[in-house]
């Protein structure tokens, strides 16, 4: 407990970010069944279709059923964000 004391002092300026970054987090756990399985969807079913149709499939068809049966999701879900990063 000493040795962690000691490590949260001398890192006091990175106490903020980690307590954002944990907020951040346990939001993004409220969401993240639907998140995923949205894009899960994506990857197995709408890939070989051009952007439209997958746009349509997707925010039409998948969110919509989604949202219809209380599958917790972001407010604004994207299959993307979820697949990739900046990186």
């Amino acid at each position: 407990m000493d040795l962690a004391t000691r490590l949260v002092g001398a890192l006091g300026s990175e106490l903020d970010r980690w307590q954002q970054s944990i907020i951040d987090l346990s939001e993004y756990m409220k969401v993240v069944i639907g998140d995923v399985l949205l894009a899960s969807a994506f990857v197995s079913y709408v890939g070989p279709f051009n952007k439209k149709l997958r746009d349509e499939i997707i925010y039409d068809n998948f969110v919509g059923y989604c949202r219809n049966n209380g599958v917790p999701m972001s407010p604004t879900p994207n299959p993307l964000t979820v697949l990739s990063d900046e990186a």
